[in-house]
């Protein structure tokens, strides 16, 4: 297949027009943010949405030619035949002569080079460097990298939550109350007991003290 499309180039004359992708279609993204968006430290996620629907939402939104021409950038692929060739974009295949190709009807790509291919997604993973277990990252990725939005969440979801937000509430209270709890041990009780002898004195400034750190941390939120 390289030999082949290595002599498809050859053939044509220098002078010729040829028609690139990015030519030959108006760019999903502005021209001076064409460069492949890096991997985020934090990817994009959506709880309460299945991997499934993040996963398929992407493969409809968008083609696999697309995301590969923002890979090669621009001017990168060519036209042959039903195909369109290029450079294979992937990062840890150093591609000298063009064996990545993009198949528009079938919405798959293939390298002769490194041997991989796929869909959109697989395209996704192997670009930016998520795992096999990290499929619905890389679609959600994909989904925001083209401007469009992650699926809504199902009504399910927000009744789940309507069901758990008493629980979710009194667990944060008791954290709350056990955070002040041991924020006045540490830094309160040694202070307040300092030079009080008498047992029902001290009951009574430990007392005080303790509202008075109570409501010193509601204050802040705490």
């Amino acid at each position: 297949m390289k030999a082949k499309i290595k002599e498809a180039g050859d053939a044509i004359p220098a002078k010729t027009n040829i028609q690139t992708f990015s030519e030959r279609t108006v760019p999903m993204i502005p021209a001076d943010q064409q460069e492949c968006t890096p991997r985020p430290e934090h990817p994009p996620e959506r709880r309460g949405v299945s991997r499934s629907r993040v996963i398929e939402a992407a493969k409809e939104a968008v083609p696999v030619v697309d995301l590969a021409d923002l890979l090669v950038g621009a001017g990168g692929l060519k036209r042959l035949g039903a195909e369109w060739v290029g450079r294979c974009p992937l990062p840890d295949h150093e591609d000298r002569t063009p064996s990545f190709t993009v198949n528009p009807e079938k919405n798959l790509f293939w390298c002769f080079g490194c041997l991989r291919g796929g869909d959109v997604i697989e395209l996704a993973r192997f670009a930016w460097g998520y795992g096999k277990s990290e499929v619905a990252m890389a679609a959600a990725l994909l989904l925001r990298e083209f401007g469009h939005e992650l699926p809504a969440r199902p009504d399910s979801w927000f009744g789940k939550n309507a069901r758990q937000a008493p629980v979710r509430a009194a667990a944060e209270e008791c954290r709350k109350r056990a955070f002040r709890r041991r924020t006045f041990r540490v830094l309160m009780a040694a202070y307040v007991a300092r030079g009080i002898e008498d047992e029902d004195e001290l009951r009574r400034e430990i007392s005080a003290a303790w509202e008075d750190w109570q409501g010193a941390l509601r204050r802040i939120g705490r």
